[in-house]
């Protein structure tokens, strides 16, 4: 779970767009790491995970201290 925090938030309240891509940055390396491709796994194996596209699709508002949680899967592991 993410708790949506004030420095998530713009002047009019609402969650600052870069603040999604830094939301889903960080459930993506938790994702990756707990999948045994962490930082140690890339360091070692010099490869590691590319985004070549990235889409944002604003379902509802997100408010301050709101609790929520980021799925994320993979299309292809090595």
């Amino acid at each position: 779970d993410v708790l949506i925090k004030e420095m998530h938030l713009d002047s009019f309240g609402h969650v600052n767009n870069a603040a999604y891509v830094q939301l889903y940055e960080e459930a993506r390396w938790d994702f990756i790491t707990k999948n045994g491709r962490g930082l140690d796994w890339i360091l070692k194996h010099q490869m590691g995970p590319v985004i070549l596209d990235l889409k944002v699709r604003f379902k509802r508002e997100l408010t301050n201290r709101e609790r929520i949680k980021i799925v994320s899967k993979t299309t292809e592991m090595i």
